[in-house]
């Protein structure tokens, strides 16, 4: 069934388009209640602590309509979301929710949406977005520009919150592609329940004229068996290249 609804709830941005991101919506508005959470008040007492800016909590960027009906369904997994960092403006809400800003994304010709879209092309014969579901392994964010997402951010938010891990659960993938290269793979174990298969963590793929980090492997969460695949951010590879690199492996791995 799919929706396109305006929801009213203490979080005045609750708009989805479907059921999967309505449940996402639901664990987001438990998880994320700043008396609750001690791992979100860390982070933000250490980000003060450091003068540091820090964003609220982002959502996965969105779960297309047509996600949850292929056979084959692909979960595409950035570092952090960039941006949100105006919090004056937000600072009356618990997140934000990106599933209508991660839609507008999709049509830029920035190499992380661009890339991606091809992947999607090449894998269901259509750039339709609403064909696969994006995230973010790291849900907030302290800087506008590069990564600069501090060690005790990664732990807070993926190893002891294990929000990545908790979206899993709801998305339900077939195939995760990690763009998070070598610097999250620490992290990856627990995005998962078990890891049944993890590739050389130095492995890399020849991507253009140059190596690209490469990693396969296979896990289980919730009793499903997911294939993942962590490579890099794709700007500056060989888009051809990289683009039938990941769809080759998500063919190989169907």
């Amino acid at each position: 069934m799919q929706l396109h609804l305006v929801v009213e709830s203490e979080n005045k941005h609750m708009t989805y388009h479907n059921q999967i991101e309505h449940n996402l919506n639901l664990m987001y508005d438990s998880l994320f209640k700043p008396e609750d959470c001690d791992k979100c008040r860390l982070c933000r007492s250490k980000v003060k602590e450091n003068q540091s800016p820090l964003s609220r909590p982002v959502t996965a960027w969105f779960v297309g309509n047509e996600f949850a009906n292929q056979k084959t369904r692909i979960l595409f997994v950035g570092k952090n979301a960039r941006g949100f960092m105006n919090e004056q403006q937000y600072e009356n809400i618990r997140y934000h929710n990106a599933y209508n800003y991660g839609r507008e994304l999709t049509a830029k010709g920035w190499p992380y949406w661009n890339y991606t879209g091809e992947i999607i092309r090449e894998v269901y014969g259509s750039r339709d977005p609403e064909l696969a579901a994006i995230t973010n392994i790291v849900k907030c964010n302290n800087s506008e520009s590069v990564d600069k997402t501090s060690t005790s951010m990664k732990n807070n938010c993926i190893k002891e919150l294990r929000v990545l891990n908790r979206e899993l659960r709801i998305i339900k993938p077939t195939h995760v592609v990690f763009y998070t290269g070598w610097s999250y793979d620490s992290y990856i174990e627990y995005a998962f329940d078990e890891v049944l298969v993890c590739g050389n963590v130095a492995a890399t793929k020849i991507i253009g004229q140059y190596d690209a980090p490469w990693r396969e492997g296979r896990a289980i969460v919730d009793g499903q068996q997911m294939f993942f695949l962590r490579t890099c951010h794709p700007e500056r590879k060989n888009k051809e290249d990289f683009v039938n690199a990941v769809a080759d492996w998500v063919s190989r791995t169907s």
